[in-house]
């Protein structure tokens, strides 16, 4: 273990350990941030935007693109310059992947 003012190989650069701890506290802020983040819009909100949508029915937004391009995707539905997907639609869709299936 490396006493403090040594200095370690972290990554592709050698770096003093203090600043391993540093980096590692930063990420390990920006994680719990995001998780954070991530449990601030439950699945039952009333409107979705795309990636909010995408984040609650876990699918990437490629693939609901993709979807989207197929013809099934969602109903959206645009307001100002956002695109809403609506509990409704979004309920209805999930109807039909389960109807699929």
């Amino acid at each position: 273990m490396a006493l403090a003012g040594e200095v370690a190989v972290y990554g592709r650069r050698a770096r003093t350990v203090r600043e391993v701890k540093a980096k590692t506290k930063t990420r390990a802020k920006a994680k719990a941030k995001a998780k954070a983040k991530s449990k601030g819009r439950p699945s039952d909100a009333e409107a979705f935007t795309v990636p909010e949508f995408c984040q609650a029915h876990r699918i990437s937004e490629s693939f609901y693109y993709k979807l989207k391009s197929l013809g099934l995707g969602p109903e959206e539905t645009k307001k100002l310059s956002k695109t809403i997907i609506t509990n409704e639609s979004a309920a209805e869709w999930r109807s039909k992947q389960g109807e699929a299936a």
